[in-house]
């Protein structure tokens, strides 16, 4: 039997590897480790936008509406744009490629037509989606999980599509975070992430503090001066967090109406580091965290503050709840598993 391919979409690497999420990487290795050939696809691309685009783009979007078509889609078709260039990308790699599986990580997705021709053109036998973006998200899941053999999500709220499975991106990787033995707390509150409109909210009460900042559109912001870099990654990521007497953590996404955010990578990745995570309040994180026990939480910028200045000053509680943290993670769901699970719900066996 002959090793069968899955093509994996998703943005890699972002910036000319300046930014990037490690999500992609730890499915793609998973998928490898359970037999698999996986072939990487990275949807990011440097639009060629000339003079006069965006008139020529106004005009063909009123050109498409005479004939019936939607302005995403007419977009959709229109070369000289990002979406067509990450479109006809896909499909000449699935050409080249020839995999049995497609798995698109979101955040960005394809048109019907597209998975189409992957499905006729390039012999895909499955298409699988998987949204890892917050409940806000423009996507509409409910509406794209049609447009899949088998959908997955990351959160429940606003889930109505009986045929969309709920599939946490939370994963136990210890390959990428771990706890290094002997390091001195050097940062007293250190967070990582990019800039967001909820993130400055939730920051900005720390500003009088020991805050650092590393991550990309800070410069803008009343947090600036805070900013230590654009990003820090891998070996040096997994250092920092080590280094750190508390490590915030603020979702991007509200999670409309239910109180809270949801859960995003760092409520594994933290602890997994041996250090305090303090972050936003997210529904679900009691199902491998408990709260104030192995994880403090806040549910307004102003808790937060109040909690990361009483765990700056009690080292003892700080450590405590950090070392429980660290020896429940480490028991928590790994990628390989993730992985295996994705695959049995969609009836694709493992090779061998």
């Amino acid at each position: 039997m002959s090793q069968p391919t899955i093509l994996i979409s998703f943005p890699f690497v972002e910036g000319g590897g300046a930014w990037h999420i490690p999500l992609g990487g730890a499915c793609v290795e998973a998928l490898k480790g359970l037999g698999f050939n996986v072939g990487m696809f990275n949807p990011v691309v440097e639009a060629r936008r000339g003079f006069g685009w965006k008139m020529l783009e106004r005009s063909a979007v009123l050109g498409g509406r005479l004939i019936g078509r939607s302005k995403a889609d007419t977009k959709s078709r229109l070369p000289w744009l990002e979406e067509a260039q990450r479109f006809d990308g896909l499909i000449a790699k699935a050409h080249a490629l020839r995999p049995d599986y497609l798995l698109v990580i979101s955040t960005f997705t394809y048109p019907q037509r597209v998975l189409e021709a992957l499905r006729q053109e390039a012999g895909v036998k499955k298409t699988i989606g998987w949204c890892v973006e917050g409940p806000t998200w423009i996507g509409k899941p409910n509406r794209e999980a049609e447009l899949y053999d088998h959908y997955f999500c990351i959160h429940r709220s606003g889930i109505t599509n009986p045929k969309i499975r709920y599939l946490p991106a939370l994963g136990f990787d210890a390959s990428a975070y771990s706890r290094l033995e002997g390091q001195a707390k050097m940062h007293d509150l250190v967070f990582v992430g990019r800039e967001k409109k909820r993130r400055v909210e939730w920051l900005m009460p720390l500003r009088e503090l020991s805050l650092k900042v590393y991550g990309p559109e800070w410069g803008h912001t009343p947090l600036a001066a805070h900013q230590v870099s654009e990003g820090v990654f891998g070996h040096e990521l997994n250092l920092l967090y080590n280094q750190a007497k508390i490590v915030l953590n603020v979702s991007a996404w509200e999670n409309g109406g239910t109180g809270g955010s949801a859960l995003n990578l760092r409520i594994f990745d933290v602890p997994a580091t041996g250090s305090l995570l303090l972050t936003d309040y997210a529904p679900g994180i009691e199902e491998y965290l408990e709260p104030d026990k192995e994880v403090v939480v806040a549910h307004s910028p102003a808790e937060m503050r109040d909690k990361a200045l009483y765990y700056l000053a009690h080292d003892a509680e700080r450590e405590r709840i950090a070392r429980a943290g660290w020896e429940k993670v480490r028991q928590l769901e790994t990628y390989p598993q993730k992985m295996r699970r994705l695959l049995e719900a969609c009836n694709i066996p493992l090779p061998g």
